[in-house]
């Protein structure tokens, strides 16, 4: 098999396990909110934020370096596992001996056990064969969905069966757990390798992971702050709503819209040497991007309240006005990565470190400062102050690349106009279909009213605008094909 070939298979893998793996999740997530209360999704915020801490400190791109490197042997190897498997002993015991404080700490006595029991995952995934970076360096992807998806499947079922037996959030930590054995043993199965203890790579693979290290612990912060400072200022069952209502506002981002501006990053990349190319090409993907958020930012905003009864149940209505908000952070999200991508793709890192690093800080400040009072403050300020932060990040892409920000912001009008009629058209057959009980027939009437006239709205602007746009219109014709492949699957 030539490498194109290679290529072509491992990405079709991966594509068809996010899919799947992202798939799992919802139906997971959507379960749960129906079986679980607030307080639960609170200790699970809890979980999520510190086992998420964990995995930044313990990722020491270890995977990255031996899939990099040109010639491999059992030093590298060894060397990865035992590094691996020593770090996250390490914060297994610093886990464990923190948890009494962290539940001290945040006022939830329930953490102590919960964290201690979660904590045994962690050298459980660090024993896994460190073989499988073999199968990712050699594009051969077949084992590895194979097992990522059977590790999936069976974490998804004990979580299902637990929540028979005991509804309450031990059924995640039973999953994570599971999730570990499954990685753990099935990763010696389909690898023959079996490693020893060895650090004789250890300066080598340190250096080259060093500021992977860094930017993570970074982004870590930038994207989790918010949490952290509710976990504290809050009670648990109002972190629990604002942690849900947050991760569906964000599903779409991280489910469908980012990972459907990948092959735009290629285009920006081969384009750096080429200034009038690069600026074109960064332009097309940010307009692109904003035709397909602002929609979806439009729906969810005003409709939030019954997208919270029907996908959450009627129990989490109190917490509808966050989804609000958070509908807005989902646009600013989608932008701040494609807009971090950039600064990847034209090699701005270090510019990319400092601006990231400043914005964390600016971030944490205002949320320290100015969101003490309700929970609803505290989303309204993260979700603002993050808009702020991208449209600064913006306009710092701009100045490098000069890619006419006006010009930009003229190509978003269309959306905004077709949002804006899809919205009046949607409204109309919600006045006619409020007598009907079933609220998931009502909300599926209006959300295909709403996108089926936004993507009409849409294609008769442009066709009207087009012969005054300066954009080519074979470039338009493929923004529209993208926005109609996101309508349909979303």
């Amino acid at each position: 098999m030539s490498i194109s070939q290679k290529v072509a298979s491992s990405v079709k893998y991966l594509v068809i396990l996010n899919i799947f793996q992202r798939s799992l999740g919802i139906i997971s997530t959507l379960i749960l909110a129906r079986v679980l209360t607030p307080l639960d999704f609170g200790v699970i915020a809890i979980l999520a934020l510190s086992m998420h801490l964990i995995d930044i400190l313990s990722d020491l791109g270890i995977q990255q370096y031996i899939v990099q490197k040109n010639q491999i042997n059992d030093d590298d190897l060894n060397t990865a596992w035992s590094i691996d498997v020593s770090t996250k002993l390490c914060l297994m015991l610093a886990l464990c001996l923190a948890a009494p404080f962290i539940a001290n700490y945040l006022n939830n006595p329930l953490l102590t056990t919960v964290l201690m029991v979660i904590s045994l995952a962690l050298p459980i995934k660090a024993l896994k064969n460190p073989a499988l970076s073999l199968y990712a360096r050699d594009l051969n992807y077949q084992l590895i969905f194979k097992l990522a998806s059977t590790e999936k499947i069976l974490s998804f079922i004990s979580v299902m069966i637990f929540l028979l037996i005991d509804k309450s959030y031990w059924a995640i930590v039973v999953g994570d757990i599971v999730s570990a054995l499954v990685l753990f043993i099935g990763s010696y199965t389909i690898h023959s390798y079996r490693p020893k203890f060895s650090f004789k790579q250890l300066r080598a693979q340190f250096d080259f992971s060093k500021w992977s290290l860094l930017r993570g612990f970074t982004g870590f912060f930038r994207s989790q702050v918010d949490v952290l400072i509710a976990s504290k200022l809050f009670p648990p069952t109002q972190l629990g709503g604002y942690h849900l209502t947050r991760e569906l506002a964000l599903t779409p981002a991280l489910s469908l819209i980012i990972p459907a501006t990948e092959p735009l990053l290629a285009a920006i990349a081969k384009a750096k040497q080429q200034q009038s190319t690069l600026s074109y090409r960064v332009r097309f993907g940010l307009f692109t991007l904003f035709w397909g958020l602002i929609p979806i930012t439009t729906f969810i905003y005003f409709y939030n309240e019954s997208v919270v009864a029907v996908v959450l149940g009627k129990n989490w209505l109190g917490y509808s006005k966050l989804l609000a908000f958070f509908s807005i952070m989902f646009i600013t999200y989608c932008v701040h990565s494609l807009l971090n991508d950039c600064f990847i793709a034209i090699n701005k890192l270090k510019l990319l470190f400092a601006f990231d690093t400043l914005s964390t800080v600016l971030l944490t400040v205002f949320l320290l400062f100015f969101s003490k009072n309700s929970i609803e403050t505290l989303a309204f300020i993260r979700v603002m102050t993050g808009a702020v932060i991208t449209f600064i990040f913006l306009f710092l892409l701009n100045y490098i690349i000069k890619f006419n920000l006006t010009k930009l912001l003229g190509l978003t009008l269309p959306a905004c106009f077709a949002s804006g009629l899809a919205l009046l058209a949607s409204t109309y057959i919600e006045t006619v279909t409020q007598n009907i009980s079933y609220k998931f027939l009502t909300l599926s009437l209006i959300a295909m009213t709403f996108f089926t006239s936004y993507v009409l709205t849409l294609l008769l602007v442009v066709k009207l605008l087009l012969k005054r746009l300066e954009e080519p219109k074979h470039l338009f014709n493929i923004a529209i094909a993208q926005i109609h492949l996101i309508w349909l699957r979303t």
